[in-house]
């Protein structure tokens, strides 16, 4: 609804080509999004991330590092971290914080889970799980909400239908 409320008044002031780019804005980033889960599944497989070559050269990653890898705010994994999800191992020099592989596959994992709007308790389940090796669990959980994302691109579609019907009856001058 929230999106409706945003479009429509450029409909109305006969702004259709914005209201097309917010739409196709909208696209993107449900695509951006169903990248980044597709991913997290993917690396749920530990091999995976150990066979790219930026983590076969090193160790550790910054937080600036791995917040950027998995399209996060630093906030967000200082606040992860607070909550007990993360724990991270400290440069004993400079006391930074350094993120290993694993470490970088829960990140993945956390913003998935918690993106899809599954709870606190939920995301820690399925962390403990995965710190278990019970990886099952993890991979259904994270295909459940690549599921969940391919319904909201099939209600994208059938909004850009309906969007485009409402074009048509503007265009005739029909009064809605």
């Amino acid at each position: 609804m929230d999106f409706v409320k945003e479009i429509m008044p450029l409909v109305i002031h006969g702004e259709i080509t914005q209201a097309l780019w917010k739409i196709n804005e909208a696209q993107v980033k449900l695509h951006s999004e169903k990248q980044i889960v597709q991913h997290t599944i993917d690396i749920l497989d530990p091999t995976v991330l150990l066979d790219m070559p930026k983590y076969k050269e090193r160790k550790y990653f910054s937080i600036g590092e791995v917040a950027k890898e998995a399209a996060v705010s630093t906030s967000a994994i200082r606040h992860w971290e607070k909550e007990g999800l993360l724990r991270p191992s400290r440069n004993k020099e400079s006391k930074f914080r350094e993120f290993s592989v694993h470490d970088i596959r829960k990140i993945f994992i956390i913003r998935t889970v918690q993106r899809a709007v599954f709870s606190l308790g939920i995301v820690k389940e399925v962390l403990e799980g995965f710190d278990n090796n019970d990886i099952s669990h993890t991979r259904e959980i994270a295909v459940s909400i690549l599921q969940h994302i391919d319904g909201i691109l099939l209600e994208q579609i059938k909004g850009i239908a309906s969007f485009n019907n409402l074009l048509n009856i503007v265009r005739q001058g029909t009064k809605i």
